[in-house]
């Protein structure tokens, strides 16, 4: 697994400049679905683009880490099973 080397200051600028861009895009999204300022008259719709967003990364994440683990313990478990059917 990959080591992460950015600092907390830096996990905390890289967050607010996602969150910025959610922002942004939710905002073009809902006002090309809607019309021309939608979005800021109606903040809720915002608000639940934001909480899908940041759900849906959280779960592709989450769904990523246990792939990339099982499959290291799999590798690691053939490995030792090769080894001691070999000697």
């Amino acid at each position: 697994m990959a080591e992460i080397t950015a600092s907390y200051a830096d996990l905390f600028e890289q967050a607010k400049d996602v969150t910025a861009m959610y922002m942004h895009n939710a905002n073009r999204e809902i006002d090309d679905l809607f019309g021309k300022g939608y979005a800021a008259e109606h903040p809720e719709i915002l608000n639940s683009y934001m909480q899908i967003a940041s759900r849906d990364f959280h779960v592709s994440a989450s769904h990523k880490l246990s792939h990339d683990a099982s499959e290291s313990i799999l590798s690691l478990l053939e490995d030792y099973l090769h080894h001691k059917t070999t000697n």
